[in-house]
């Protein structure tokens, strides 16, 4: 075999389950980057991404000193499937997250998409112009923050779509999930319905590739509306890329790889020359920092204030006991307030914010919390399976401590763990209003078609009829609703994440934003100053009290967190962990417990890492990063430090 014709190709695998950064193969023929090939990965076939591709004759050295046999190239699937911006964005997300670029395609390469490659199709190079730089008269910005309500939002995309469409451009809408593409879809769609095309993973894997194909074939400019897993969309020509609802913590990979879709698209607008939006309600904190960093520029102000015409009630539910041991779900306030509203024949929507067991200790006399000393979150009882103890935790700064056995403010020694579940709730209104219409909506169940057939049918409904739900309920409401009640909150800020008071005010101004007579907010901690921001509305005192509470921890925007994790045998799981923080002991690591699991054969343990951002990233590190066995679970910006 002559070797001017031999190609050396190298290849990331994009196959579930294959850690390795990359391969090397050889072809008689010249395959394309970007390619899909199929190769041969432990006596089975898998699919690939080639990233280089030489002539033998330049690697002739390598080749004579290598110490194994190059295997052949079994078949190329595809030979352009990726636009070289969006390969050139996936690398740098790969080398953001510590990932090898197989396993950062695989994730935004969904596997209907994956499963039709063999059928094949050339990408169309089109001839666009560039989306051009907006300038104030002092800056030139191609990235921009849209903080504003939902339907001022709303009307400004209009618009630009309009103008997109006028330049020949496509956009690109972004949004956390499946049933907001579709409404999305309704609001922007009118006008142009055969140049709007939705894709999310509710759809049928049929329709998936047949919108795929029709993005890929349509000369005409494109509203391309998507989840994040559709990223990679091959479109040359689009210039706009907007990330709606930018808070929402959808946009990280809850499993492994732990991407940020958020910075996967950013990265994209830049290769593209895009232009890239960022809006919400309320925008993360990170992100309104870089603004006044000057990495974003403002489409609209900072909203300093969310109104809104429904009056706002925090109720007091401390010391409403009812005369026996059981702790109720609904207080006498709010009974009331159920009662005046169900008399008037309103629809009601119950949010809970209970979401699995966190319960939080109350003082049964004087109705005070157990918080945390040092950050005032409430503290979370854990029990040490291993040492066979209990301790409190502090899920938000990591203060952990011995629980008392008397209440610090009256020294009561009836101290109760509570939580307000959906369940609880609906039990308690069916007891006292057995005859009024209850419907619940969960994300774990029901199809997403079901839910939003639900909550039409809850809006066709002549009242009283109540709606219960948990966050999933949020991204289903359609107009306004005359009362809105909250509760089961208070647990929430005991929850394993940094952010979750952004989280927490976020969801309370987006369902308050659909009250229109009434919003209530339920609470054994009424001084919290997040239930007061969102009655008020008041964003700016919220932002500035969050960014100093980041600053005086260490947390982002002001550092890089990069969590690693281990699971095991307790003695595996100490050694591997012990060796691990040795390694990296120049990046002045901390050693902690997860939440421990109540098998006490097993312990997980996490390595956290509090970076600099001007030392990230750090390539130095990413490589031993990338280096580490898939029995450590890395995450880099994590949403929960435990």
């Amino acid at each position: 075999m002559s070797s001017s014709k031999l190609k050396i190709v190298t290849v990331t695998p994009i196959a579930k389950g294959i850690f390795t950064e990359q391969l090397t193969y050889f072809s008689l023929q010249d395959i394309p980057l970007g390619a899909i090939v199929t190769v041969p990965v432990r006596k089975k076939e898998t699919e690939a991404l080639v990233i280089a591709c030489q002539p033998a004759d330049k690697l002739k050295s390598e080749l004579k000193s290598s110490d194994f046999a190059l295997k052949k190239i079994l078949a190329v699937k595809n030979e352009k499937i990726f636009l070289p911006e969006f390969l050139a964005a996936a690398v740098k997300t790969a080398d953001y997250f510590a990932l090898s670029l197989g396993q950062t395609i695989r994730t935004v390469m969904p596997q209907a998409i994956l499963n039709n490659l063999s059928r094949g199709y050339n990408l169309k190079e089109k001839e666009v112009k560039t989306a051009g730089l907006i300038e104030d008269g002092t800056i030139k910005q191609n990235k921009f923050i849209l903080p504003d309500e939902e339907e001022g939002r709303i009307s400004y995309y209009k618009s630009w779509i309009r103008e997109s469409f006028a330049r020949k451009q496509s956009v690109l809408v972004c949004l956390p999930g499946a049933n907001e593409v579709e409404k999305y879809t309704e609001v922007f769609g009118s006008g142009i319905d055969n140049y709007t095309i939705p894709l999310h993973t509710g759809l049928s894997a049929k329709k998936i590739w047949s919108n795929w194909q029709r993005i890929v074939k349509e000369d005409h400019p494109l509203l391309i509306i998507i989840t994040p897993l559709f990223l990679s969309i091959p479109r040359s020509d689009i210039k706009t890329i907007i990330i709606e609802k930018e808070n929402s913590s959808a946009y990280k990979n809850i499993v492994r790889p732990f991407i940020d879709f958020r910075r996967l698209a950013e990265y994209l607008a830049e290769e593209l020359g895009a232009r890239l939006i960022l809006g919400d309600l309320i925008l993360r904190a990170e992100t309104i920092f870089r603004a006044e960093q000057g990495d974003f520029a403002r489409l609209s102000g900072l909203k300093y204030r969310s109104f809104s015409a429904a009056e706002q009630i925090i109720l007091d539910s401390r010391n409403e006991d009812k005369g026996d041991k059981n702790v109720y779900a609904l207080g006498d306030k709010l009974i009331k307030q159920l009662k005046q509203a169900i008399a008037t024949r309103e629809k009601i929507i119950i949010w809970s914010g209970r979401r699995g067991l966190s319960p939080y200790t109350v003082c049964s006399d004087c109705g005070q919390i157990v918080n945390c000393p040092d950050c005032h979150s409430p503290l979370v009882l854990h029990k040490n399976f291993l040492e066979k103890k209990y301790f409190y935790l502090c899920h938000k700064c990591g203060h952990s401590g011995v629980p008392g056995d008397k209440c610090e403010k009256c020294g009561s020694w009836r101290l109760t763990l509570l939580g307000q579940g959906l369940e609880k709730i609906e039990e308690e209104m069916a007891k006292i209003w057995p005859t009024v219409p209850i419907w619940k909506i969960e994300s774990s169940v029901g199809s997403l078609n079901k839910r939003d057939d639900l909550v039409k049918k809850f809006y066709s409904a002549k009242g009283p009829v109540i709606l219960l739900g948990t966050e999933a309920i949020i991204s289903h409401l359609i107009d306004k609703v005359p009362t809105i009640i909250c509760l089961g909150i208070d647990n929430l800020f005991s929850l394993p994440d940094f952010r979750i008071s952004e989280k927490i005010l976020n969801n309370l101004l987006r369902l308050r934003s659909f009250a229109s007579k009434r919003f209530i907010i339920q609470t054994r901690n009424p001084a919290e100053k997040v239930f007061h921001f969102a009655a008020s509305g008041n964003l700016i005192d919220f932002y500035r009290e969050e960014i100093e509470e980041r600053l005086k921890f260490g947390y982002p925007p002001f550092k890089i967190l990069v969590k690693i994790s281990r699971e095991g045998k307790p003695d595996e799981v100490k050694q591997e962990m012990a060796k691990l923080n040795e390694l990296l002991a120049d990046w002045t690591p901390t050693i902690y417990p997860s939440a421990l699991s109540e098998n006490k054969n097993r312990l997980r343990l996490n390595l956290l890492l509090k970076l600099p951002t001007s030392r990230f990233p750090d390539y130095s590190l990413l490589t031993q990063l990338k280096a580490l066995p898939p029995d450590f679970y890395l995450d880099i910006e994590p949403e929960s430090i435990l």
